[in-house]
């Protein structure tokens, strides 16, 4: 009988030993899946701030001046930020201004469309790219990059009332924004 019992005391001894690496086994796990989704939770992260680093790197349009001949709208646009402007012709364009109808001013607002050809009323069309010394069109460069200028024109669908003013709005695709007041 005494031999029966060591063996008991070797057995639960032994089962002891089986508990002890189940628990620093399931440790271990537990312990890799912290490191796994605190990796996860670290890339996302930095995934996070390249996403932001990429949208803050687009364009910053300013309108730096505007005048007015009848129906012609000129509009100087310079791109200040640290991206670029890929195409031109994608730009949203909004007017708005007074026209005079029956001896009062009505006021007006209009999205106007890129036109190459730069002869129907309700287009803008890029008149010029100025790179530093420079002088393109928008055929050559059809994109604008930090620090470069852009002239563009807009005919009017309407001739705005004289002594009045009106707004040109100028807008990216990436949501970048200018706005001007022109007078009449």
């Amino acid at each position: 009988m005494v031999f029966q019992m060591k063996i008991r005391i070797r057995f639960k001894i032994g089962s002891i030993h089986v508990v002890a690496v189940s628990i620093m086994l399931v440790a271990t796990i537990i312990t890799l899946l912290i490191f796994t989704v605190s990796s996860l939770y670290s890339y996302v992260c930095v995934l996070k701030y390249a996403i932001g680093n990429i949208r803050k790197a687009s364009a910053e349009i300013i309108i730096t001046n505007t005048s007015l001949k009848f129906n012609m709208l000129r509009a100087n646009i310079a791109n200040k930020g640290p991206g670029a402007i890929h195409d031109l012709s994608k730009l949203d364009v909004i007017v708005f201004y007074y026209v005079n109808q029956s001896n009062s001013l009505k006021p007006v607002t209009y999205i106007l469309h890129f036109n190459e050809d730069n002869t129907a009323n309700g287009t803008w069309y890029v008149y010029r790219i100025v790179v530093g010394d420079i002088v393109l069109n928008y055929t050559e460069h059809p994109y604008l990059r930090p620090g470069e200028q852009a002239e563009i024109i807009a005919l009017l669908p309407e001739e705005p009332a004289s002594g009045s003013e009106g707004l040109v709005i100028v807008s990216t695709p990436e949501g970048s924004r200018a706005e001007h007041i022109f007078e009449t």
